[in-house]
């Protein structure tokens, strides 16, 4: 018997009452359109649909062509209009892979419509279904999977449910120009800080938004940049106890040198000084590379001071002598303070004090963060993007660059391979992290044939498609140092003597289309302003009476 929608329902009324929302439901929405509030938490709306899955277990699917794509689109206008953020969730908790699991469909509704060949709920045309792979088991709290179609899918326990709902935005992925409140930019009118955790495969440009987004609002020298890695601790972080040697008088009045121990601060220690002797002036400590070292372990007891109030300052304090010590020195509160009584005041993140890390997505992670660390940050995904009217001129033309001596673009390339990968059978789970980001060339890289090959085609060789090298790469018997050599060595099309005959022609194909639309909009424009020129012939200007 079919999975049906009120099933589903059933169970989504039931994973909202173990997590404490409240909810109701949306008008004409067939009773699968929610409106829910989580705690405090702003309200989100959620469209419900029974996920297919074929007796014979050949196939799992959204339903997106046949199931109420009226109902789904109501409600997704509903969340447009009101700015709320919108969660398309599957359900089949009848498929034992699939138990105690949410798939949460992230495309928007336009899109959708068009994949399903549907519009205004009704058929127009030929469509698919929005597909699970089939091999896919769950078998984590939260992971995003894409499918053939490119099509992004995050996998949520129920457990984890309340988070998901609470700190991921579906925004950003929409596509659409709902006014993305997630994006929480330090501006003159919005000094309430927070803990940003901006997320993406490399190279999509996440330093970047960094700096556009944040660290061009604060003030030079009240921004601190550090970098996680592997052999980063705590002690580097927050600071420590190190021998100093100092120039100091002895008995006799004489200078000599003597060692002294004496605490030394570390990036946070340093910024927290700031933020608090400058309480009028907005300070950023800038996180690179966050899941490169293990961060939980280099927090520490700091982790506790991420959760804040709404007016930007921790909830909660701790006890750390050697910060306080040096946090609130020179401060006017301490003045006449006994430094053991200083070392004794808790510790809490001011409202001044902002946090953004960046990291890269999970398969690339030297370190995993658990829930309740990655709970206390507001996420954002950074999208790796190609083409759309949102990328700025340099984007436009790093991505129509041509690689070194050959008639393919690096975004023609990027995008195809990124296809290529995702649709290969490489052998392991999500791939989207493996995607060659807009900017993991630079323009450097795509000058010179021998730095592009030791980066991008080294790049895919041991790491994207390790475990599928003959989907990409034409010989891949002698090597990689081989395919590097064929290359830089080539006579015409390097990428033609390296790449299967089925991704270059794509590429070619690709280019080919590409030219075409624009000879196109250049031909429209043409006709457009001959137009133009031809009305103002006919109708010349008046002059202005009393002009001659």
């Amino acid at each position: 018997m079919a999975y049906t929608s009120r099933k589903a329902v059933e169970v989504i009324e039931g994973y909202f009452n173990e997590i404490n929302a409240s909810y109701e439901l949306i008008d004409n929405s067939k009773k699968r359109g929610f409106l829910v509030k989580i705690d405090d938490a702003s309200k989100i709306v959620i469209f419900v649909s029974p996920l297919v899955h074929k007796v014979d277990g050949t196939k799992n699917y959204f339903d997106t062509r046949d199931s109420a794509p009226d109902a789904r689109e109501l409600v997704w206008n509903y969340a447009q209009k009101n700015n709320y953020k919108f969660f398309h969730l599957g359900i089949n908790d009848e498929v034992p892979k699939y138990k105690d699991y949410i798939f949460s469909l992230e495309a928007d509704e336009d899109y959708v419509q068009k994949f399903s060949g549907t519009e205004h709920g009704e058929r127009v045309g030929p469509g698919n279904q929005v597909i699970i792979p089939n091999d896919f088991i769950p078998a984590k709290n939260f992971e995003r999977i894409n499918n053939r179609a490119l099509i992004y899918i995050s996998v949520i326990h129920k457990s984890f449910l309340k988070e998901y709902l609470t700190f991921y935005d579906n925004r950003p992925y929409s596509g659409t120009d709902i006014p993305d409140q997630n994006e929480n930019e330090i501006t003159a009118d919005n000094k309430l800080a927070d803990n940003f955790l901006l997320y993406g495969v490399p190279g999509c440009g996440k330093s970047f938004y960094v700096e556009k987004h944040y660290e061009s609002k604060v003030e030079e020298g009240f921004t601190i940049r550090v970098v996680f890695h592997p052999d980063y601790t705590y002690s580097d972080f927050v600071g420590q106890v190190m021998p100093i040697l100092k120039t100091i008088p002895n008995e006799q009045g004489e200078d000599e040198k003597k060692l002294e121990y004496e605490f030394v601060p570390g990036p946070f220690t340093q910024i927290l000084h700031t933020a608090y002797l400058e309480p009028e002036k907005q300070c950023l400590l800038i996180i690179e590379e966050l899941n490169r070292g293990n961060a939980p372990a280099i927090f520490g007891e700091i982790f506790q001071l991420l959760d804040r109030n709404d007016n930007g300052e921790s909830k909660y304090g701790i006890y750390n002598a050697d910060i306080a010590k040096y946090a609130y020195t020179d401060l006017t509160k301490y003045d006449g303070w006994q430094e053991e009584a200083v070392a004794k005041e808790p510790i809490k993140l001011p409202p001044n004090l902002t946090i953004v890390a960046t990291m890269n997505t999970s398969d690339q992670n030297v370190f995993t963060m658990d829930t309740a660390f990655q709970r206390r940050w507001q996420m954002k995904h950074i999208p790796n993007r190609f083409t759309g009217e949102s990328l700025d001129e340099k984007t436009i033309n790093h991505v129509a660059k041509y690689l070194p001596n050959s008639e393919i673009s690096w975004g023609v390339f990027a995008q195809t391979v990124n296809k290529k990968m995702h649709t290969a059978n490489l052998g392991f789970g999500g791939t989207e992290d493996k995607s060659l980001g807009v900017y993991f060339a630079t323009d450097n890289d795509l000058d010179d044939a021998e730095r592009f090959a030791e980066k991008v085609l080294k790049y895919l060789w041991d790491d994207a498609f390790k475990l599928g090298r003959k989907e990409l790469f034409n010989d891949c018997s002698q090597g990689l140092s081989a395919v590097i050599e064929a290359y830089e060595d080539a006579k015409g099309d390097p990428l033609k003597k390296v790449l299967v005959p089925e991704v270059y022609n794509e590429m070619q194909k690709k280019m080919a289309e590409m030219a075409a639309e624009q000879a196109k909009t250049a031909e429209a424009e043409t006709s457009e302003e001959e137009a133009a020129e031809s009305a103002a012939e006919d109708n010349p200007a008046q002059k202005p009476a009393g002009e001659e």
